[in-house]
């Protein structure tokens, strides 16, 4: 087991080596970007990429204090669903109003399961998980962000 420090000093290490592994990618605008906090550019949708425990995750995640609001969100996101799978070449979880840490949120992901952080020797694979679906989840925004920034 290690100590917090040495969890977060891992955790810390292993988002600077993914950093520094994708941040030679273009995006598929052809610019300069940082992966590890990319922007979706609608402060209601957020990329999310999250490794602890014994999962990787990757996904979108939409929060509105309106639900109304961020059900619209989620409705366009299904309106584009075989776009996006086309995209991305597999099925991903899609779930509505669900509750997490006391909010309600919607989001559309992607999880590596039997993955460890803590275990240098699971980062190539949790890295190859994160870009490849990274990269396709920008072309897919690429594509596709305008239709959201019309809702906002």
């Amino acid at each position: 087991m290690y100590s917090k420090k040495e969890e977060s000093f891992l955790r810390e290490e292993f988002w600077t080596t993914f950093g520094k592994y994708i941040s030679p990618v273009p995006s598929a605008e052809g610019c300069k970007i940082n992966w590890v906090n990319y922007k979706t550019g609608i402060r209601f949708i957020k990329l999310k990429m999250e490794v602890k425990g014994e999962s990787a995750y990757i996904g979108f995640e939409i929060s509105h204090n309106k639900i109304i609001v961020q059900d619209s969100f989620f409705d366009h996101f299904k309106l584009l669903q075989v776009e996006f799978e086309k995209i991305l070449m597999e099925k991903w979880a899609w779930e509505k109003n669900i509750e997490i840490e006391n909010n309600k949120i919607s989001r559309i992901y992607f999880l590596l399961n039997a993955v460890d952080i803590y275990n240098k020797d699971d980062w190539p694979q949790i890295i190859s998980f994160l870009k490849k679906r990274i990269l396709l989840l920008d072309i897919f925004w690429c594509q596709h962000k305008e239709i959201f920034e019309l809702i906002e």
